[in-house]
This record gives C-alpha cells, structure tokens and sequence, in this order.
C-alpha cells in the first residue's frame, strides 16, 4: 500500500514538503539559541513566538492551515515573505530597460554606532534622491530617472561590527553610476571599491527580498546570539524594503499568500481529503500525526541544511530518530 504521504525525491529540486521541513527546522534551532541565550532581552516573547511558528499544521481535507509567527528573523516566514515580494515587485521590474544591481555601503560599526549609522545612511538617500528627482536640479535636466527597489540589511561582522548596507535595482546604468557618485559625496569615507554595480538578474531580485540580516554567520567573538539580540533590537521597527519611481500592489498577509500558494496545492494531492493534525516534533525535525504517528515528511534533514545552523555531522542519537532512519512511525501519543 503506498503511503498518501509518499514524496516525489530530488536532491536538487526538493519538494514544497521539505522545503517547509527545512525551514522550520532553521526556525526552531535560530529561536531556541535567541531565546536561552537572551533571557532578560525586550525580545524574549517574540523569540517564543518564532519557537511555536507552524509548530501545528490543521488540515481540514482541503487546506493546510497554521500559525505564523512574522519575525523578521525567522526563516519559515521569509521563506513566504520572499516570495510574496517576487510577486509583487517582479512584474514592475520586468518593465525596466537596464535594471542594475548596486551596493551602497559605509564601514563598519560598533553596535553603539549602528542606530547613528542607519540614520546617517537614510539621510544620505533622502538627500540624492530629492535630488535626483528634482525637475529643477542638473541630474533631471540631464536625463536621471529614479525608479526601483532599496533594501536595507545588516551583518555581523568580527571584532563587535555591524556591516549595514543597502541593496538597489535601478532602471539604467547612467542611473546607477550616478547613485554611487552622489553617494560618495555624501559619504566620503565610504570605499569606492565597495559601492558594487552589476547589471541585475533573478539572482540579483533573490538577494533584494531575502532576509535582512544572515543569522546563522558566526563570527567567532561575542557569542553569536547575543550579538544578533543586539541587532535584532536595534532593528525592531525599521523598514527594511522600499520601492522609489514605481508603483506596486498592497502587501498580502502571509496567511493569505500561503494559503493560495502552490505549496498549499502540493500539500492538499499530498495529504488527500481525510482531516488531520500534525505537530512538529523536535526529536525528528517533522510533524507528527499524533493519532497514527506517521510523519508528514519522512525525510531526515540533509548535512548541507543542518550545516548552516552549525550543526553539520550531528547524530541524533534519541529514540525517534532511530525509528526515522528505519523508515518506521513514530508511536502516537497515549
């Protein structure tokens, strides 16, 4: 009898199942570490909230619905956020003539100098970009039209340093040479080599709308996360995504995308019409049907994945796991 579970295996082009699995296994790992090693953060309850995100799945016979928990931080979440951002901003962007892809930076900063830093740097946009669009200014008269997208993010860098920065598409390259000039002005100790321009592709739209900050980056000094509690907490609040000379659909709620995904269509010829509730169990990284004890995924979760939470080569050594590896169920609860 073949399971209404079984998946379709491809290293290289997992399923919507095991994209979900993985990613909620980098959630759970990133919001446990945040949470034990924060305990007096403004932050704790938030990184409660990302522990228990998708932590049950209902599913009603024809559509798989969960919480979400939208932290910024949370890979289950950008996941969905990414691709909603695809939708909404790719149309407008394919219209472009010459889209370019440029960094804007400026060194380093303590986390003390990061909230003047993130000022700074929004005040150096504002500035070129009034500018820039002003009919009564050169850069008009000269043909400079502003149209894209702006994404703010940060990074960890060693030594106690933050590394925040904007990402840019641009239509035009004179547009985007000029974007690095008027930067420089405004920035003169920002380094030249540093203020990136390239013409832009998909790989270029996937590095815009992923995730503002690279969570699981260790660098060695401060325990890594505390140094991302600091960050997180400066961050709380601020815009991360901005559109400038275009106009794009209202955002949608994540609930909502997801629930019209085709995610939600390969689940639903997955699960079949029969009701069910899966809750996600740490001990085999999968939800669980707790009446039958069937796992929703049956995979375990690949060294390439479980390496990015720094956990590459771990062995999981409990009672569920070994039932995994066999292919077996886990036993329902009593």
């Amino acid at each position: 009898m073949v399971s209404s579970l079984q998946r379709t295996k491809s290293k290289d082009n997992p399923s919507t199942g095991k994209k979900q699995q993985w990613s909620k296994y980098l959630s759970s790992k990133l919001a446990r570490g945040l949470h034990s090693h924060n305990p007096n953060s403004k932050l704790k309850q938030s990184y409660m909230n990302t522990i228990f995100c998708t932590s049950v799945k209902l599913y009603d016979g024809e559509k798989v619905r969960t919480t979400y928990c939208k932290n910024r931080w949370c890979p289950t979440c950008n996941r969905i956020r990414t691709a909603i951002n695809i939708n909404r901003y790719a149309p407008e962007i394919s219209k472009f003539g010459y889209p370019y892809f440029v960094t804007l930076t400026r060194p380093t900063v303590s986390i003390e100098e990061l909230p003047d830093q993130i000022e700074n740097m929004e005040k150096s946009w504002r500035q070129l970009y009034n500018y820039g669009k002003d009919k009564r200014k050169a850069p008009y008269a000269e043909g400079i039209r502003l149209r894209g997208i702006r994404k703010m993010e940060c990074t960890l860098r060693p030594d106690g340093k933050y590394h925040y920065h904007y990402h840019v598409i641009v239509d035009g390259m004179n547009e985007a040479y000029w974007l690095r000039s008027e930067w420089l002005k405004r920035n003169p100790d920002a380094d030249k080599k540093a203020q990136d321009i390239r013409p832009a592709n998909a790989g270029s739209l996937m590095e815009v709308f992923k995730y503002q900050t690279k969570s699981f980056t260790d660098t060695g000094d401060k325990p890594h996360f505390e140094r991302l509690d600091e960050l997180y907490n400066v961050m709380r609040g601020k815009r991360t995504l901005a559109a400038f000379g275009i106009k794009v659909p209202k955002d949608m709620e994540l609930e909502e995308f997801d629930l019209q995904s085709q995610d939600q269509k390969e689940l639903q010829l997955q699960l079949g019409n029969q009701e069910s509730i899966w809750t996600w169990d740490d001990n085999v990284y999968d939800w669980v049907n707790k009446e039958t004890g069937e796992l929703m995924i049956n995979e375990p979760i690949p060294e390439r994945v479980k390496k990015i939470a720094g956990e590459a080569n771990s062995e999981q050594k409990n009672e569920a796991s070994i039932l995994l590896q066999k292919g077996k169920k886990v036993p329902p609860d009593s």
